[in-house]
């Protein structure tokens, strides 16, 4: 099993992977109309599963109501 230490230390070393001022930063372009299928909200989210000793990730998404609307 993972300790709580090594889980602690995976995560901070995520977090500073993504502050890392060296990694190029995403941009929030405009998507043309023609190129934009779907608005979705996504979330991502990380468990550990003591039972079968392994990190999940599960990852949600749901088309926005916006996008039935329009």
């Amino acid at each position: 099993m993972v300790d709580e230490d090594s889980q602690q230390e995976l995560k901070q070393r995520l977090i500073n992977a993504f502050k890392d001022p060296t990694v190029l930063k995403l941009t929030n372009k405009r998507i043309p109309r023609q190129l934009r299928h779907f608005e979705v909200t996504t979330v991502i989210n990380f468990e550990f599963n003591e039972a079968s000793d392994q990190h999940i990730m599960s990852l949600e998404t749901l088309i926005s109501r916006d996008y039935w609307q329009e």
